[in-house]
């Protein structure tokens, strides 16, 4: 093999892995914004009268307001990508969503605690 070959063979292997790991990534961070969403239904809609959803109806509901909406951490990894290697772009891009949604899980379980631990300010 000529030197060409073996370097397109480095850069297709390389861009092969990057592209399997954004997958892997991006199934596991809807995955667990799919938790989030269902958890979160679960404390504050159900209470009002609405059926409980799953995790892909809650993914489905997700993905009509993504329409609409930047995802989350999105502008983070492309200012990251400007100043950073690959590998820590790639980080940033897969950390900043999963950090983002369990901090609105944090906000949810509190704001939970509250209206269980004072009615008058919940349903009841």
């Amino acid at each position: 093999m000529d030197n060409e070959t073996k370097d397109c063979a480095k850069t297709c292997g390389g861009c092969f892995g990057i592209c399997i790991l954004a997958l892997i990534s991006a199934v596991v961070t809807s995955v667990f914004a799919g938790f989030v969403f269902v958890t979160l239904w679960g404390w504050f809609a159900v209470p009002f009268g609405l059926p409980a959803i799953g995790i892909f109806q809650s993914l489905g509901i997700m993905t009509l307001f993504g329409m609409f909406l930047v995802p989350m951490g999105t502008q983070l990894a492309l200012k990251a990508e400007k100043e950073q290697t690959q590998a820590v772009t790639l980080a940033v891009a897969f950390l900043a969503p999963m950090f983002a949604y369990a901090l609105v899980l944090l906000s949810g379980w509190v704001c939970h605690l509250l209206f269980v631990a004072y009615p008058a300010f919940g349903l009841k």
